[in-house]
């Protein structure tokens, strides 16, 4: 109802403000359409300020292209190295802590690149799609890394005695932990994947055309 007799304001400017905030006020109550008008009002300024004219595209785009290579680098390190390490169970608890301290230092990396990243602006990305995107991949970074830290954490013990209990339940549950953990490994390359196609259309759209060599 808001949007309608908004359009029709826009379009017929014989409308009064009295007979639009009337109509507004009496076909949902005073508070309501006044809350709805003005989170509208915002909506379409947020629109606004995240979507840049197609001119402006050129100016984010060394940013975009960094940003494309950058999640790729970052998903195929996770991809190769989580699967070329979690390959054999390990033997022991030893070898399981071994096999963990080992994930978290190749998790390391990126997680401190979706860390930096969580400092830039929204509307350095060149267009929401390419954020949001972003947001997904960083979400499934951080759940992966926390997965590797919790399982981690399960196998700390204080001293040097080990429980032969514990470690026979922690080395059954490993391979439960690494199923939550390839999944996740899943997750985080569907999600650069995704980026990196609306990251690949919006440097298609606003990367210069390439010239035609001349012929010799």
């Amino acid at each position: 109802m808001i949007t309608i007799l908004l359009a029709n304001a826009a379009a017929n400017t014989s409308v009064s403000a009295s007979t639009l905030w009337l109509g507004v006020a009496g076909a949902t109550g005073l508070f309501t359409s006044v809350s709805a008008f003005f989170l509208s009002i915002a909506a379409v300024i947020l629109v606004l300020r995240l979507k840049k004219p197609d001119g402006d595209g050129k100016k984010d785009l060394p940013f975009v292209k960094a940003l494309r290579a950058d999640v790729k680098h970052h998903a195929a390190r996770i991809d190769d190295h989580l699967a070329a390490k979690t390959s054999t169970a390990p033997a022991d608890l030893e070898s399981l802590r071994g096999v963990l301290r080992s994930l978290r230092n190749e998790m390391s990396e990126p997680l401190a690149f979706v860390a930096r990243m969580a400092n830039v602006p929204v509307t350095a990305f060149g267009e929401p799609e390419i954020s949001s995107a972003f947001g997904s991949f960083s979400g499934a970074v951080r759940a992966l890394g926390e997965a590797v830290d919790r399982f981690y954490a399960d196998t700390s013990y204080a001293g040097s005695h080990i429980d032969v209990t514990r470690e026979k339940y922690l080395l059954n549950q490993y391979i439960n932990e690494m199923t939550n953990i390839m999944d996740l490994r899943g997750r985080v390359k569907d999600t650069a994947a995704k980026l990196d196609k609306v990251a690949g259309a919006y440097v298609t759209k606003h990367s210069p055309p390439e010239k035609a060599e001349k012929p010799l």
